[in-house]
Parts: structure tokens; C-alpha cells; sequence
């Protein structure tokens, strides 16, 4: 898959693995809320930038997916959108002013500042990545085209069209990550792997876990030290996952509490 990096989602109890693994390696940014086509979008432009620029920017890449995800205890999967793009500019990389993400047949739109997408340099690429972008009053993200419009400061544009494939599945709730007390993970048989966030004092823990057969036994398969940690630091310790259904569609569900098959008999014994 394209782009920076491949895991990414709020520590609001919803989304959090991904959001977390993205603050944890650059700026965090705030997700928009849509608005219909129909709607006036105001756009402040400094005076004299729109003459800066002399070459349209080019949209190199993009990478698109689906996170849809489970608080225990819901009643529905909730879904957002996220869209990182790799932008070339041969004006330089601040020339960009902005990026627009339609679903152009709910005529529905994101437009974004460069302010706010988080943007990242590797290997000579550029990219913009979006917040978790959510459809206000839906649940779920309409499948088909996705249009991404990529427009510099003076004004010039570049666009490109990627798809969510309308075979993508409405999950439930059933289709959900989930944890028992006896630390055993199930989820569905399309997950191969899952990344595990664990909440500490000083910030997320990251572990990727291998899962076969649609469960894995996670007694042992977190280095005793983390759980540890967590658990002498007095807090009810918790557990966010987050698995790869296809390409364009990830899973979410916690936070879980840490099963007490989990937890360090050291830990346990502490004051």
C-alpha cells in the first residue's frame, strides 16, 4: 500500500489505535466535518500568494481506507474516512494550499487547509495526511468514488479519482475485534495480524500480533515488562485493536480491559 505509513486512528475511546500511532510519529490534526457541495465554502488566501506559484501541483499517489470501528458495549460500528496523498510540486512543497475530498455522488466534501492535514517528507515524496473524516447523521462511509482535488496557492489544481469498492462490507457489531477475560482474541478469518495499543502514563504501547485462524491466545505474547508498567501505575489498564480486513477496510474495537490473564504476577504482588 502507498503511502507513509500504514497504520493509522482519536483517544476518545473510538478510533484510537490509529489516531495514536499517527500522533505518535508526527503532528496530530484535527478531523472536518463535511458539507454539501451546495454550501459556500470561504477559503482565506493571504493577499499576493495567488501569484507565487507557476505549475500546477501533481497528485503522485494516494492512499484511501476505511476504519470502522467498535466501542464495547455499542449498539452499531461507526465509520471514518482517511486519505493521505502525495503531492508534487515543482514550485516547492509549501506551494500547496489545500486538498478536497468528495464523494461525488452524496455530493458530500471535505475541504482542508494545509494547517490542517499533518504532511511528512519521505523518500522524496510528500504527503497530506487527514484527520478521521466522518459523514455527519451516517454511520457509514458510501461506498464508490472518492475525488481528491489538490490546489496550490495560486489557485491551480490537480485531481485524481480512487475508489471504495461497493463490495466492501457493512460490518456489525459481530464483526468486531474482541477480548475475553480469559485473554483470548477473536476476530474475522480475513485478519491475519492485529496491532495491539495499550494506554500507559507516559503515552501508547504498540505490539503487533499475529492471529491464525480467526483467534490467538494473548497470554505471552506481550513482554511481561509493558504489562508491568501498566499495572503498577494504579490505573485500570485497557487495550485497543486494530486489524486489516482488506486494503481499504480496517477494523477497530476497545478499549478492553486487561484480562487478568494478562497481567504480571509481579505486577499484581506490587503495593
Amino acid at each position: 500500500m502507498a503511502g507513509p505509513l500504514r497504520e493509522s486512528a482519536p483517544g476518545n475511546g473510538r478510533f484510537f489505535v490509529s489516531s495514536s500511532l499517527e500522533r505518535s510519529r508526527r503532528r496530530r490534526t484535527r478531523s472536518r466535518r463535511p458539507v454539501l457541495l451546495a454550501a459556500v465554502t470561504v477559503l482565506a488566501v493571504a493577499t499576493g500568494l495567488a501569484a507565487c506559484s507557476s505549475s500546477a501541483p501533481r497528485i503522485m499517489q494516494i492512499d484511501h481506507r476505511i476504519v470502522a470501528a467498535y466501542h464495547p458495549g455499542a449498539a452499531a460500528v461507526s465509520e471514518v474516512l482517511r486519505v493521505s496523498v502525495d503531492v508534487y510540486d515543482a514550485d516547492g512543497e509549501g506551494e500547496l494550499d489545500r486538498l478536497t475530498v468528495r464523494l461525488p455522488g452524496r455530493e458530500i466534501e471535505w475541504v482542508l487547509p494545509v494547517a490542517q492535514l499533518t504532511s511528512t517528507t519521505q523518500e522524496g515524496q510528500h504527503w497530506y495526511r487527514t484527520d478521521a473524516l466522518g459523514v455527519s447523521g451516517l454511520a457509514r462511509i458510501p461506498r464508490g468514488a472518492v475525488e481528491v482535488v489538490a490546489t496550490d496557492l495560486s489557485g491551480r489544481e490537480d485531481r485524481r479519482t480512487v475508489q471504495l469498492p461497493l463490495t466492501l462490507p457493512d460490518l456489525d457489531v459481530g464483526d468486531m475485534p474482541r477480548l475475553d477475560r480469559e485473554a483470548r482474541l477473536t476476530v474475522p478469518g480475513e485478519v491475519t495480524s492485529v496491532v495491539l495499543a495499550f494506554g500507559t502514563s507516559t503515552g501508547p504501547e504498540f505490539r503487533r500480533v499475529a492471529v491464525d485462524g480467526g483467534e490467538v491466545d494473548l497470554r505471552g505474547t506481550v513482554d511481561d515488562s509493558l504489562i508491568a508498567r501498566i499495572t503498577a501505575e494504579g490505573r485500570e489498564p485497557r487495550v485497543w485493536i486494530l486489524g486489516e480486513w482488506s486494503p481499504v477496510l480496517w477494523i477497530e474495537s476497545g478499549p478492553w480491559p486487561l484480562p487478568t490473564a494478562m497481567r504480571s504476577p509481579s505486577a499484581a504482588e506490587e503495593p
